[in-house]
């Protein structure tokens, strides 16, 4: 089975801290260490049941884990799907980079949010989870990320420590790129106007013009992709800042 080995899966059998109360049919993580194991031949269902936190294509070269500033602590979504209920059950977490680290949840909940292939304009929505990974605020004590609320992606902030968790933007459509400002106080998000989603549904009956967007698509292309992160995260898109006020 090539795909599985093409898969980026974690397997967590540490005891984890759980300040949020987990859906009983659904945990995204271990509560503990396993006592006992038990021989059988793998079903269907526990290939359902891995813990993702990739992307299942291995298609795109981004990843999944964010680093602290201080290096101390890694923070990434882990994915669990529930056979029983038809849908995901999400997790951040947060684990220090230290032998014996306990993993600790600091939010769960969300949609999934699906990855999309963007071809000059023409968006189609895939088949797998799309990479969602936590950024850092400078001072190391928040973290933004992607959650799916209702139909919509939003932009929100968590206390590192869990201790806080809220929405920072409320819009209709949905984020797709997002960064923190150098000084902390505030987050850069980019969303798809809906200008732009209106011209592309009326292309699709007429035709797409061979015009700068190509020209853009072809130079971009060309260029390394540390170098042109944010161009491209943010090309076409309208942009917004967040300021942020204490907690």
């Amino acid at each position: 089975m090539w795909w599985l080995r093409q898969c980026s899966r974690l397997a967590l059998l540490l005891p984890i801290t759980h300040p949020i109360a987990a859906r009983a049919t659904c945990d995204p993580v271990p509560r503990g260490g396993a006592t006992s194991l038990t021989i059988r031949p793998i079903v269907a269902t526990d290939l359902v049941g891995l813990r993702d936190i990739g992307v299942a294509n291995a298609l795109s070269a981004d990843s999944p884990l964010g680093v602290s500033p201080d290096g101390t602590h890694v923070a990434f979504v882990i994915a669990r799907a529930d056979a029983v209920d038809n849908d995901y059950c999400f997790a951040l977490v947060v684990l220090a980079l230290e032998p014996g680290a306990r993993p600790l949840i600091v939010d769960q909940g969300g949609e999934p949010i699906r990855a999309v292939l963007d071809v000059r304009g023409l968006r189609v929505k895939q088949g797998y989870l799309r990479i969602n990974r936590p950024a850092w605020s400078p001072d190391g004590k928040w973290l933004a990320y992607l959650r799916r609320e209702r139909g919509v992606t939003q932009l929100w902030r968590v206390a590192a420590d869990g201790s806080t968790r809220e929405a920072v933007t409320r819009g209709n459509s949905d984020v797709e790129r997002f960064g923190w400002t150098p000084n902390g106080t505030g987050l850069i998000v980019s969303r798809l106007s809906s200008r732009g989603l209106g011209d592309r549904e009326r292309e699709k009956l007429t035709g797409y013009a061979y015009d700068d967007r190509s020209q853009r698509t072809a130079a971009l292309a060309k260029r390394s992709r540390a170098a042109t992160a944010m161009s491209n995260a943010l090309a076409g898109r309208p942009t917004a800042r967040v300021s942020l006020s204490a907690v």
